[in-house]
């Protein structure tokens, strides 16, 4: 899988000075996208950030319910099945987990969404994103319980949906470690996802130990976010490559790009990644380049 990042909220619909929700119902995006070499869409929800988040929160209606978003999702899905595009399903909130001790609306987010595209083989259900920071957390008898409810009850109504697990906000965290700890997730139809972040506190080389100590396992693992600003101290180059999608070609991984919520064109896939990386050998849409990622749906039985 190589994709991009799609973002559904209320403060970015359509009328709005960002209407990135706009992009869902817009075939022509999605044919574009996939005339870049792309083959998958992460679409993500915000509001339940939206709805946490100091900015927002002092303004009544500023964010959307489950059932307000889910006709913009319906395009998204239709939008992917037409065009043949992959679909990760993301509900997106950061830190959820330490801020609440809790899962928000996660657990009536898949209640709705997850039967309602159970049938459909490209849609791929990322379950929640960097829900905690701490790792201990992840080994926390009460995380673990509530993760494993919303997990269930995900995989009861949708059974052959791939679902990814964690998100894991860097590399800095022990990724098998906690996968290990999770021996109810049914590993055949689940991957772990983890975002090619760093922490300032951590070496570059140890991060990449932790990384490497997971995908050597028997786990299906996919990057759900890089970034292309290098300045934020949680990004770092590398292996000192310019554009992280080199590293993860590497790597063999499958890989989803991230930018910011707002962003509306695709200048950095069109002027910084594409160039560098048919400039450096690492275009994925060149048959002739044998650095191919991992490929997740041969994981998933059909």
């Amino acid at each position: 899988m190589r994709g991009t990042r799609m973002v559904i909220g209320k403060p970015y619909r359509p009328g709005s000075s960002t209407p990135t929700v706009e992009r869902t119902i817009d075939y022509d995006h999605w044919v574009e996208l996939k005339s870049m070499g792309f083959n998958t869409v992460r679409v993500v929800w915000v509001d339940p950030f939206v709805k946490r988040d100091p900015k927002w929160t002092p303004k009544p209606g500023a964010w959307w319910e489950v059932d307000e978003m889910l006709p913009y999702l319906d395009s998204a899905v239709k939008n992917a099945t037409e065009s043949g595009m992959n679909i990760i399903i993301n509900y997106h909130n950061v830190g959820e987990y330490i801020h609440t001790k809790g899962f928000g609306m996660m657990a009536e987010f898949w209640q709705k969404v997850a039967p309602r595209y159970k049938d459909n083989a490209l849609v791929y259900f990322e379950l929640n994103n960097e829900q905690t920071w701490n790792s201990a957390d992840y080994f926390n008898t009460a995380f673990k319980s509530t993760m494993r409810g919303v997990y269930q009850q995900v995989r009861t109504a949708a059974p052959k949906r791939h679902i990814i697990m964690f998100s894991f906000n860097s590399m800095g965290q022990p990724m098998k470690a906690i996968a290990d700890d999770y021996a109810w997730v049914d590993w055949g139809v689940t991957s772990v996802g983890f975002h090619f972040y760093g922490w300032q506190t951590q070496s570059e080389e140890s991060e990449l130990a932790n990384l490497n100590e997971l995908t050597n396992s028997e786990y299906t693992t996919i990057c759900t976010e890089w970034g292309y600003n290098l300045t934020e101290d949680f990004m770092k180059p590398y292996y000192g490559y310019q554009v992280n999608a080199q590293a993860l070609e590497q790597l063999k991984q499958s890989w989803i790009d991230w930018r910011d919520w707002s962003e509306m064109d695709l200048a950095e896939t069109r002027d910084l990644l594409i160039p560098d990386a048919k400039s450096k050998g690492y275009w994925w849409a060149d048959a002739t380049v044998s650095s191919s990622s991992r490929n997740l749906k041969s994981a998933i039985p059909k």
